[in-house]
């Protein structure tokens, strides 16, 4: 299994991926990167951010992953922040992820607690990737099953 160091916040903003909105850049020396928005409602969700961000928190919502760890690791971190409630930044963390041909295995902590998530690729309804995109693609979306604690 591989293991993940803790990243620096400058290595969470320089490792930040992503830019369908200017909402990516609000929390991304923390590392998260809010799931993009549409113009109507970025102001109001932007609001929120801020406001969980001075708490130290992150805004569950709308919220996609830490920058700083691959798209598998984000979502097996948000399967446990939906499963424990725990809203703190640096509540839940990714301790070491591995891949066993279509799905990933991943040791999350949070609380005191250790917790196994495994997270499997889906392809998505075609729909244009960027706004400049011409043809239609299936977009991959990456599902955690639900959080296992894990054995002593």
């Amino acid at each position: 299994m591989q293991r993940l160091r803790p990243l620096s916040e400058e290595e969470c903003y320089l490792r930040c991926y992503g830019s369908r909105g200017a909402e990516d850049t609000v929390r991304v020396v923390q590392g998260e990167v809010p799931a993009a928005a549409a113009p109507s409602v970025l102001a109001e969700r932007i609001r929120l951010l801020f406001e969980a961000a001075l708490d130290g928190r992150v805004h569950l919502p709308h919220y996609r992953g830490r920058s700083c760890y691959g798209f598998p690791a984000q979502a097996a971190e948000r399967s446990v922040r939906e499963q424990t409630g725990l809203p703190g930044v640096f509540d839940v963390r990714v301790t070491a992820i591995e891949r066993d041909d279509s799905v990933w295995h991943a040791r999350v902590e949070a609380g005191g607690t250790a917790y196994d998530v495994d997270v499997h690729r889906e392809l998505g309804e075609a729909t244009h990737l960027t706004c400049s995109a011409e043809q239609l693609k299936r977009p991959t979306h990456y599902v955690a099953g639900t959080p296992r604690v894990r054995a002593a």
